[in-house]
């Protein structure tokens, strides 16, 4: 199987009390286990109070506030890593920007993955395919882990992560939530009222947040053109889809790409 993945750097910290980091943007991906200590993560409107083992991703272009535990102030390993297929492998690992957090006991694989990447920095002939090799192995422990423990998903969580897969899947098609319900298998108020329950977001605003994300990742392509682009997350009217985009990020996808985007 070829993957579009692709490691970036890794580290691990020892954070001093109330230590923070954010409110910032990243350009790549970014997970974090923590060994040991505490520490809270503040993101997509949501609070997470996080201990050791516990893991937490934070997406591109997501604003995310991290902060170490005043009493006990965390220490962490993370990974920055970037792909087309990272998103794909990602929600295959039941994490999402609504559902960041996973664990993984302190005495598994997760608690020595930052000391095998700082072991590839000694093979000057394969460093970066040494690093490639524990990304993928960091993503099949991922993946095994969310096996092992998505028999313990309630039926209701089980509903919203097969829409989310739906939505993932097809969000460049027109969808209606009513069909969304269907392929669930279940009544489309029923499934807004899981959405609200589970996520705190409506099924139409989570699958306009990742259009809208999507079109961010599309943006940074400067061979694609805007009308491309709105048609590639599901917009058929390009001008619809500039409205819809300015209301978004308060700036229409013209300007965005003139200021954010680099020229080549």
């Amino acid at each position: 199987m070829n993957l579009d993945l692709r490691f970036i750097n890794h580290g691990q910290e020892a954070c001093s009390p109330n230590h923070q980091c954010g409110p910032d943007i990243n350009e790549q991906y970014k997970i974090y286990y923590i060994h040991h200590g505490q520490g809270s993560l503040h993101s997509s409107g949501n609070s997470y109070a996080l201990g050791p083992g516990h893991g937490f991703l934070i997406y591109p272009h997501q604003e995310a506030t991290y902060k170490a535990d005043e009493s006990i102030p965390w220490t962490y390993s993370w990974i920055v890593f970037e792909g087309n297929d990272a998103d794909d492998l990602l929600t295959r690992a039941y994490l999402s920007k609504e559902h960041p957090i996973f664990f993984a006991p302190v005495n598994s694989w997760f608690n020595t993955f930052a000391a095998q990447f700082d072991q590839t920095l000694a093979k000057e002939n394969s460093m970066e395919l040494a690093s490639c090799s524990i990304l993928y192995r960091f993503f099949s422990e991922l993946l095994e882990l969310s096996t092992s423990s998505v028999s313990t998903f309630k039926p209701k969580e089980r509903y919203v992560q097969k829409a989310i897969e739906f939505i993932h899947d097809n969000y460049q098609h027109k969808i209606f939530i009513a069909e969304i319900a269907h392929i669930v298998g279940i009544d489309r108020m029923y499934l807004t009222s899981l959405f609200k329950e589970i996520l705190n977001t409506s099924p139409q605003h989570y699958l306009h947040q990742f259009r809208m994300d999507k079109s961010i990742e599309l943006m940074q392509n400067r061979a694609l053109s805007i009308s491309e682009i709105a048609h590639a997350v599901g917009y058929k009217d390009p001008l619809f889809f500039s409205k819809m985009f300015k209301k978004h990020w308060g700036i229409c996808p013209s300007a965005y790409r003139n200021k954010k985007v680099k020229k080549v």
